[in-house]
């Protein structure tokens, strides 16, 4: 379930580490891949993320009372959006900052790796500047988002964040 993001040989690294520190062997049964994955959750980077997506999917895919279902989404309050200049109030703008791009990916990914992310894909897209259109901005989540992997699912929601944000 994490190969998809990981890459095989990262992932099956991963999941030996954790099973052998838990004391599990080769057959894992899914209550034990669900306390496995929980353990994964708590790393950092994008093992953490897809430990988590992962998660998610084997809860879905289990029909079972001894896995209990995954928390419902809590609707955001104003204390768990981002802050007011990351995510700006609905109206016209004619430049984004890249700031903004960043901040839509750190909670997933971390500051670090947003900003590389994003500074990457700019300088791929040979856009230039601080602040970019709306249209070009679009362009690179959508760029991140047709690249695959653990950016990919976080551009998504990125993109759908920031289209409702900017929208006019």
């Amino acid at each position: 379930m994490l190969s998809p993001a990981l890459g095989e040989e990262t992932a099956k690294q991963l999941v030996e580490r954790e099973a052998s520190a838990m004391g599990l062997g080769p057959m894992i049964p899914t209550v034990a891949a669900v306390a496995l994955l929980t353990r994964l959750e708590q790393g950092d980077g994008s093992g953490s993320l897809a430990a988590q997506l992962a998660k998610r999917r084997l809860q879905r895919s289990v029909v079972s009372d001894s896995i209990p279902p995954p928390p419902r989404p809590r609707p955001m309050t104003t204390a768990s959006r981002a802050p007011s200049s990351a995510v700006p109030p609905s109206g016209p703008r004619e430049y984004v900052p890249t700031e903004l791009l960043v901040s839509l990916f750190a909670n997933s990914l971390g500051e670090e790796k947003a900003s590389e992310l994003v500074a990457r894909t700019i300088t791929r897209l040979g856009l230039r500047g601080s602040q970019l259109t709306k249209a070009d901005a679009t362009n690179l989540l959508s760029s991140i988002e047709s690249a695959g992997g653990i950016a990919a699912a976080v551009a998504r929601f990125a993109k759908v964040r920031f289209v409702l944000a900017f929208r006019g």
